[in-house]
């Protein structure tokens, strides 16, 4: 009995202890921006998940795309035509050969460029400059069919 107590007393301790850590203190400059930092973490921000909404219209009726929650590669930053972006890639789960896209993100703009790739059809999200069209198109090439080449 008392090493269950002895083991309960030390969880309480324990989650004490981490609530009690201080929280880091809020970033400055560009990184607070978002022109730095872990872009999986300004994937999940809110002001992403509208501007990706927005851009979408009505293609976000589809839940893959709405959700992007498929397989998908770790989202990293790319240069494209001059500025950052946080490139993800991620599919419609179990059909990704026939269904998936690439989007790149601006943290800085708050704005979402893409390309979806379904059979027959490819759509672009968010219109594009032509520069960033034919970019998407090539970042697609190497995320999706990078083993055709």
């Amino acid at each position: 009995m008392s090493k269950i107590l002895s083991r309960a007393l030390a969880a309480a301790l324990l989650c004490a202890a981490v609530a009690a850590v201080p929280a880091a203190p809020p970033k400055r400059g560009a990184a607070a921006n978002g022109a730095s930092g872990d872009a999986s973490a300004l994937l999940a921000q809110p002001r992403f998940a509208k501007a990706w909404y927005t851009a979408l219209g009505v293609d976000g009726r589809e839940a893959w795309l709405a959700e992007r929650d498929g397989p998908a590669p770790e989202p990293r930053w790319v240069r494209v035509a001059g500025n950052r972006y946080v490139l993800n890639a991620f599919c419609k789960p179990h059909d990704c050969f026939d269904h998936n896209a690439v989007l790149l993100y601006d943290p800085q703009q708050i704005s979402v460029y893409g390309l979806i790739h379904r059979p027959k059809r490819d759509t672009l999200v968010g219109t594009p400059p032509p520069e960033l069209a034919a970019a998407l198109h090539r970042l697609w090439l190497g995320e999706w069919r990078q083993h055709l080449k």
